[in-house]
């Protein structure tokens, strides 16, 4: 081997050497590089988690949201053991409703922190929120107002009430509280009266007159169908002069069996059923024992008006 030849050889094995120097320098210094983007990643998810609200949903003792201009008060009775409607303990609540919302409003995760100032109060639609709510904890309240929709970020404005902090809140929480008194009722189930099969017919009287018995049929017949093609809750609770109010007895028949279905027996139970109809320019309407008031069939109501005479 000639000097030139070594010297080429001397020289491409400088050249390798500086080359793996090169990478384990590169290697080193780009993985320290990641790791500090990771931890500067895991920071920011940290800094922009933000709890807003985290409390014991069993500890509250009353909610009450704005929605669509309408205000709806709840109220946890001790003594009555569940959630009812502030102004009307008697109003059929379905209890899920309130329960889901106690729990929704006690653990509020927002996505970021916009700003502490109420300078952009209006544009962030939080001067008239679309959805205000107040939850008691015992003697201490927490008000939550949701604003305007940012379509870019897919969030909503979200400001604490008695301060000026702007956050973002997902949708998520919205649907728990979009909801009118009459949405969250448990609605009145009337038998379908002209199924002989289940229902005998005791005694019907309209307006406090005992109806003859084929009177009596016809009414049961055209509360069936009342029944059968639905009634949709109206109001609550409302006195109309005019109204006819029928008071029907009648005896309901259930087959009871027992666990292996060895036995089987049927029992009679005697109930009553009470209902006022009338009609209000094209619209009929009818008052269940509940107290909740239903628009019904018009065929099946004129039966009944005309029954009462």
């Amino acid at each position: 081997m000639n000097k030139a030849q070594k010297k080429r050889i001397i020289t491409l094995v400088i050249l390798i050497c500086a080359a793996a120097a090169l990478a384990v320098i590169y290697f080193a210094v780009t993985g320290k590089s990641d790791g500090a983007q990771n931890d500067a990643e895991t920071t920011q998810t940290t800094d922009t988690t933000v709890y807003v609200a985290q409390d014991d949903a069993s500890t509250i003792t009353a909610i009450s949201y704005t929605w669509q201009g309408q205000t709806v008060d709840l109220v946890y009775s001790s003594d009555m053991g569940k959630w009812t409607w502030a102004d009307d303990r008697a109003f059929p609540l379905k209890y899920d409703y309130p329960a889901s919302m106690a729990t929704a409003i006690s653990t509020i995760l927002c996505d970021r922190f916009v700003e502490d100032s109420a300078e952009h109060f209006e544009e962030f639609g939080l001067n008239e929120p679309y959805l205000s709510i107040t939850a008691v904890y015992g003697d201490v309240s927490h008000t939550y107002n949701i604003g305007a929709y940012n379509s870019f970020s897919k969030n909503y404005y979200f400001n604490i009430g008695g301060t000026n902090k702007v956050y973002m809140v997902a949708a998520g929480l919205l649907p728990y509280f979009e909801y009118t008194l009459l949405d969250m009722a448990a609605v009145d189930d009337p038998p379908v009266l002209s199924d002989t099969a289940l229902y005998e017919i005791k005694s019907v009287s309209a307006d406090g007159s005992t109806l003859d018995a084929d009177a009596a049929t016809a009414a049961a017949a055209a509360v069936g169908k009342i029944s059968i093609r639905g009634i949709t809750a109206a109001a609550y609770d409302i006195a109309v002069e005019g109204a006819h109010t029928f008071d029907i007895a009648y005896t309901e028949s259930t087959t009871v069996t027992n666990e292996d279905g060895s036995l089987s027996s049927t029992v009679h139970v005697d109930k009553a059923l009470s209902l006022s109809v009338w009609q209000d320019g094209e619209t009929y309407f009818v008052k269940l024992p509940s107290g909740l008031v239903y628009t019904a069939d018009a065929e099946a109501c004129a039966a009944l008006i005309a029954i009462a005479g």
